[in-house]
């Protein structure tokens, strides 16, 4: 099975990264994990984990979401959740960082991944881009063909391509090979250690398993896991209404959002946590 699995994915030629922009790789890579997951070895599994994570972020970059099967979109989410929560039990299990690290990192990758799907499912979205439509999507395609391209000499015709396309585009305030290119794990773990020197940074993924909380400050990183049916309906009950009543729900008032959110903070703060 393992090897049939890799098969797939070198069929895909990925690229210096290991990625490929399809969801059906990032679905083999998941596979990979599992296979690594149940021979116990967990860093293999570890690796493709976060490797599935990033590719289905990278997918979603580039590959209009309507092009596939929203079961492809589903079934990656519910295998991030997954993944999330195997390194927080693998974190816990072992008290090493680099697992919650990883945790981290899959957790706003998969928030990031979820906000794009919902820009570009967005007509209003579109319609208010700063960009046409057919700008934006011949970039899209250049960055696609340059993450399949083999050749040296391809992915030089094609970089040119973009070059010259960004630079009309900057024109127009673009920034977009910050935007279409894969994220590097370094660079975020180089930001998120920046900032916990000043701040106290709270990283929350919300799943039907569970609620999964990573803190960030001077001292390093800690986790807390809470599986509370309760607590869960609460907060879901909250963003529901928060986020699908509309803006008149609270008013635009901050005073009746907060109230709400007092149990939660007590609960799944440093108060109610000493030993964070």
């Amino acid at each position: 099975m393992q090897g049939l699995v890799y098969t797939n994915i070198e069929f895909f030629k990925t690229d210096s990264l290991n990625l490929y922009p399809d969801y059906n790789v990032t679905t083999a890579m998941f596979g990979l994990a599992l296979c690594y997951e149940a021979q116990q070895h967990i860093d293999s599994s570890s690796y493709w984990c976060t490797q599935a994570v990033l590719n289905d972020y990278y997918t979603q970059q580039l590959i209009d979401p309507w092009l596939y099967s929203k079961s492809n979109i589903y079934s990656n989410e519910a295998q991030t959740n997954s993944a999330i929560a195997m390194h927080h039990h693998w974190f816990e299990a072992t008290r090493n960082e680099s697992f919650l690290w990883k945790a981290l990192w899959m957790t706003e990758l998969s928030k990031g991944r979820k906000l794009m799907y919902e820009q570009q499912r967005s007509r209003a979205w579109q319609e208010g881009a700063a960009l046409n439509t057919a700008n934006l999507s011949e970039l899209r395609n250049n960055y696609l063909l340059l993450a399949q391209a083999v050749s040296p000499n391809e992915k030089e015709l094609i970089k040119e391509r973009i070059n010259r396309k960004e630079y009309e585009l900057s024109l127009k305030g673009g920034r977009f090979s910050q935007s279409l290119s894969a994220p590097s794990f370094s660079e975020f773990k180089n930001q998120v250690n920046e900032s916990r020197k000043i701040n106290n940074l709270i990283s929350y993924h919300h799943t039907s398993q569970g609620l999964y909380i990573i803190k960030a400050d001077r001292k390093g990183l800690s986790g807390f896991v809470d599986s509370t049916i309760r607590d869960l309906q609460d907060i879901s009950d909250f963003a529901n209404q928060y986020f699908y009543s509309g803006p008149r729900s609270f008013s635009n008032n901050p005073e009746p959002i907060l109230k709400p959110l007092i149990p939660f903070l007590k609960v799944f703060t440093l108060e109610d946590h000493s030993g964070w």
